[in-house]
C-alpha cells in the first residue's frame, strides 16, 4: 500500500511538472519550459509523461527555431514509439519543419507518410483522422504553392474544395 501510494504520489508530481512546463510554453517562456521538458525526461516518468514531454520539447524547440534539433526530437519519438497513436502528428510536424527548413521535397514525403501512417489508426480515432488528413492534404498544397508548382497547388486546393462540400 505504501509503495502504490509513493507511485501515485510521484505521478501527481510528474503531471503537475508537465503542466506547468506547458504552461510556461503557453507564455512563450520557451528556456525555462524546455528546462522543465528536459528534467521530465531525465526522471523515471511513467511513459505516458514521457510520451508527452518529448513532444512538447520538439514544439519548444520549434518555436526557439532550432529546427534541426526539433526535428532530432521528433525522430527520437518516431524511433521510441512506432506504433504510438501520434506517430501520423509527428510526422506532419516534420513536414512542416522540413518546409520551413526549405527542403520541400523532403516535406512532401513526410505529409504523405501522415496519411499512410493515419491509416493504420484504429477506428475509434477516425475524427482525429480526418482532421489529420485534411491538414496535410492542405500542407501538400501549400507546399506546391511555395514551390512555384501552381498548377498542381490549385489541382489539390479543388479537390480538397470538392471533398469538403460533399462531406456537408
Amino acid at each position: 500500500a505504501d509503495k502504490s501510494l509513493t507511485n501515485a504520489v510521484g505521478t501527481n508530481a510528474f503531471t503537475a511538472k508537465l503542466a506547468t512546463a506547458r504552461l510556461l510554453e503557453k507564455s512563450r517562456q520557451f528556456g525555462q519550459a524546455e528546462a522543465l521538458f528536459v528534467d521530465l525526461l531525465a526522471a523515471d516518468v511513467p511513459e505516458p509523461v514521457q510520451k508527452a514531454a518529448l513532444l512538447e520539447l520538439g514544439a519548444v524547440v520549434r518555436d526557439e527555431n532550432d529546427l534541426p534539433r526539433s526535428q532530432t526530437i521528433y525522430s527520437q519519438y518516431l524511433s521510441r514509439w512506432p506504433g504510438d497513436i501520434h506517430i501520423p502528428e509527428v510526422l506532419l510536424r516534420q513536414g512542416q519543419i522540413f518546409r520551413q527548413m526549405g527542403l520541400t521535397d523532403l516535406a512532401l514525403g513526410k505529409f504523405y507518410s501522415v496519411m499512410t501512417a493515419a491509416l493504420s489508426l484504429k477506428n475509434d480515432k477516425f475524427a482525429y483522422y480526418q482532421r489529420l488528413v485534411l491538414q496535410t492534404q492542405i500542407e501538400i498544397a501549400e507546399t506546391q504553392y511555395l514551390t512555384g508548382h501552381y498548377a498542381d497547388a490549385a489541382d489539390f486546393y479543388s479537390r480538397l474544395m470538392v471533398s469538403q462540400v460533399r462531406d456537408l
